[in-house]
């Protein structure tokens, strides 16, 4: 029984404060846990059971699965109000990264092919240390691979060395790739050999065939000799042939005179130079010796062209020399070589004159 205050105890809440009341406490309390497991395990049947055991022990519905609630008698817990967050600020675009160029595209033979064609008109000759610098992302040996391949497995790619050695530069030599013990500084390629030139011209004959298939049919070493006999005949017709109009004749004639009478006829070293400079795709680029006579044509003997040749480079600034791949060497190179004491030269390069 509560005492009275008088008697020095304290005032009954109206509760009971005995042993019957704490066990009705720990009842409450372990009904609650109960139905908290069970909701968590999520088992719609523990749910029910607990539910149910949670209304005979409090003598009042469980509550709702979100509201914090007490024991039977006391009023529901609501959470205190949060102040409002402040809003989160928005990003800030970063700024977009470039994209990285390009890597070039292809093999590094196409990449080859492409830096020659670029660097020379096609048949010309090139610096191997300006195909070098074109492919400077490329590995050093691995362009050495590719060339070396390139040379020994395609006809049409020639390599020579440098003529005059003490117009090497230490970059010219570091670019240069050995082939049978010599360093060779200069490449080209030539356009790939049309086989079939040599059967269309005889079907149309050599004087009805066109300049090009001529040209085609004198690099193709299976034309018969007296075939690439009349093709030089006629290339050396066409050559001298001079198309004009009857009005025009008298002006050229007149004109032709006075030049004749102005400047005396140029000498055979002169024609050679003019007609390498037409030739060189750079100051001192080698050219071919084919391409020299063909473009002299009938106007200078031969002898006074060896002559002229001999003479100019005892110069020092007018070099001769060999081609290194002799597979691809055709009968016109072979007939328009100059023989230099028990070697033939297919190659010509002149250095530049000071004043130019």
């Amino acid at each position: 029984m509560c005492r009275s205050a008088a008697e020095g105890g304290r005032r009954c809440s109206g509760r009971s404060c005995g042993a019957a009341g704490a066990r009705a406490r720990q009842a409450r309390s372990r009904a609650r846990r109960g139905l908290d497991a069970a909701r968590a395990a999520g088992d719609p049947d523990q749910v029910a059971a607990a539910e149910a055991k949670y209304t005979a022990v409090t003598g009042t519905p469980p509550p709702a699965p979100n509201v914090v609630g007490t024991f039977a008698g006391q009023l529901p817990a609501t959470p205190e109000p949060t102040a409002p967050g402040k809003p989160m600020p928005k990003p800030e675009p970063q700024p977009s990264k470039p994209e990285p160029a390009d890597a070039p595209s292809g093999s590094t033979e196409d990449r080859v092919r492409d830096a020659v064609a670029k660097l020379a008109a096609q048949g010309e000759w090139v610096g191997i240390v300006d195909v070098r610098k074109a492919l400077r992302d490329v590995d050093h040996d691995e362009v050495t691979r590719v060339l070396l391949d390139m040379n020994r497995n395609d006809p049409n790619v020639h390599m020579v060395p440098e003529d005059n050695r003490k117009a090497l530069t230490d970059e010219d030599h570091a670019a240069a790739i050995e082939i049978g013990g010599d360093a060779q500084h200069a490449m080209r390629i030539e356009r790939p050999r049309d086989t079939s030139a040599k059967d269309r011209v005889q079907a149309a004959g050599v004087g009805n065939a066109s300049a090009d298939d001529l040209a085609q049919a004198l690099r193709d070493p299976l034309t018969p000799s007296r075939t690439y006999d009349e093709i030089r005949a006629e290339q050396k017709r066409r050559e001298q042939r001079v198309v004009t109009s009857p009005a025009s004749t008298e002006a050229t004639s007149a004109t032709e005179t006075a030049r004749t009478e102005t400047r005396p006829p140029a000498t055979a070293e002169q024609r050679v130079r003019d007609v390498y400079r037409e030739l060189a795709s750079r100051p001192q680029g080698w050219v071919r010796l084919s391409d020299v006579r063909e473009r002299l044509g009938a106007t200078l003997p031969r002898d006074e062209v060896d002559k002229a040749l001999q003479a100019m480079t005892r110069t020092g600034r007018v070099h001769l020399s060999p081609d290194s791949d002799r597979r691809g060497l055709t009968q016109v190179d072979h007939d328009s070589a100059v023989r230099i004491g028990r070697e033939d030269n297919h190659l010509l390069a002149i250095e530049p004159d000071d004043d130019e």
